[in-house]
């Protein structure tokens, strides 16, 4: 009695197997086993069946969730493509705003060199002039200072 309640719950569990306790037990007392002992290597030899037995059912299961888990990493994968794409798009407008700077920033340079190239010529100019001046001051001073001393030594010599 035992046995037929238990092999029902065994033939209608979760994990659908085929194998019959009820039947293994019969063949196991025609083979020389008490009934007893039939019922116990009948339920133990289940509990390993239904354990490790892997059915379709099963395998359907783990293919959903394995399909599930494949969209979530192409779903994440393609997020990543975008914020790398995007990425890289601000990565090339810096680089531009960058470039863009630094040529201003040399034209700017250019001018200013050529600004200091003007203002230096006209600096070397007017030093050239401001020399010319003062040698020719130098130059009109001493042929006074000469002229004078021609003019007064003849006086100072007489006696």
């Amino acid at each position: 009695m035992l046995m037929a309640s238990q092999s029902r719950k065994h033939e209608f569990s979760s994990n659908v197997v085929p194998f019959d306790p009820l039947r293994y037990a019969k063949q196991l007392e025609k083979a020389g086993f008490t009934r007893e002992q039939a019922e116990v290597q009948a339920e133990t030899f289940f509990s390993i069946v239904n354990e490790n037995l892997v059915t379709k059912r099963d395998l359907k299961e783990l293919e959903n969730k394995i399909a599930l888990e494949l969209e979530n990493v192409r779903r994440d994968i393609k997020e990543l493509e975008n914020k790398t794409a995007l990425e890289i798009e601000n990565v090339r407008r810096d680089i531009k705003e960058l470039e863009n700077k630094m040529t201003l920033e040399i034209e700017n340079v250019r001018r200013d060199i050529k600004e200091l190239e003007s203002n230096t010529k006209i600096q070397m100019e007017v030093l050239r002039r401001d020399l010319k001046l003062w040698f020719g001051s130098m130059l009109v001073t001493v042929i006074v200072a000469f002229s004078t001393l021609l003019t007064v030594l003849p006086h100072l010599i007489r006696p």
